[in-house]
């Protein structure tokens, strides 16, 4: 309690106050307040907001997302099994919900980490429509409407960890797991791969992907997650074959060619001068 009382009071000298105080214990912030929200990172709070979007991994991590903000909710894969009414990504979708959590970082990005149904107050809303159970989940979404990361940035790549994201680049490597049948593409300049597991490799009806887009460029479209949340293993996991596409390579702008400059005209030099006239004294001397 005292901790609460002493946040409270830091908040107030730093002009910084939260929404409400409900209960007389834990502050509450909205999403859209990141400043605020990071002020108290380290420490439990309240946040509260309307799930906008979610996602899962194929590690099966759920991601709750907001508008307008980089705070987010993580849902462990090893929690997910928590929620009795279902996964978080599929039932939380659509409602205003008052999240319950210490505030940490991840990547830059303020989160709650979501390991209860305890942790959730359901204040409206209602859940969006969830795709029919015999329609397949298209996980790339609209493709074009995604955003578009180079593979070589690593750093966005990175920070976007989470999030439905394009990744273009050139498949400069690839293999195939022994036991598995797991497809593997590297692309060129970047520590980003590309994986496609057994289950999904049935449905690629030209071949193993690993086959079809060596040595070409391609888009990919999907959740960038950190394989073992290495920052130096981030990677998409393709379910469809509607999620990768062969592109164009990009084209550099050109530089603009020089423009030919005609040869500048030498200014004539001045005549030189001619010395003084030899003078011959013998014609004096004669005369």
């Amino acid at each position: 309690m005292m901790r609460c009382v002493a946040l409270t009071s830091l908040w107030m000298a730093l002009g910084i106050p939260a929404i409400a105080q409900e209960g007389g214990d834990l502050p509450v912030f909205a999403v859209t307040e990141v400043d605020r929200i990071r002020a108290a990172m380290g420490t439990e709070a309240k946040v509260r907001g309307t799930v906008a979007d979610t996602g899962k991994s194929g590690a099966g991590h759920n991601f709750l997302n907001f508008s307008d903000t980089e705070f987010n909710v993580f849902v462990p894969s090893s929690s997910v099994s928590n929620f009795p009414d279902g996964e978080p990504a599929d039932v939380y979708r659509g409602l205003e919900i008052t999240f319950t959590g210490e505030i940490a970082e991840y990547n830059g990005k303020v989160q709650i980490v979501l390991t209860s149904p305890d942790q959730v107050t359901v204040s409206g809303g209602a859940p969006l429509p969830q795709t029919d159970p015999g329609e397949e989940a298209d996980p790339a979404g609209d493709m074009d409407m995604l955003e578009r990361i180079d593979a070589s940035n690593k750093a966005t790549i990175v920070a976007a960890a989470g999030e439905r994201v394009r990744v273009r680049g050139f498949v400069s490597a690839s293999n195939k797991a022994a036991t598995t049948g797991a497809n593997f593409l590297k692309l060129k300049d970047s520590d980003f791969t590309v994986v496609i597991f057994g289950k999904a490799l049935a449905s690629f009806a030209g071949g193993d992907p690993v086959t079809i887009y060596r040595d070409k460029w391609i888009e990919v479209a999907g959740m960038i997650e950190l394989h073992r949340g290495d920052t130096k293993q981030p990677q998409m996991v393709i379910e469809s074959p509607e999620q990768i596409r062969e592109v164009p390579e990009p084209k550099e702008d050109p530089v603009p060619a020089a423009t030919p400059q005609a040869p500048s005209a030498q200014p004539t030099p001045p005549p030189i001068p001619e010395g003084p006239k030899e003078v011959d004294w013998r014609d004096y001397f004669e005369k």
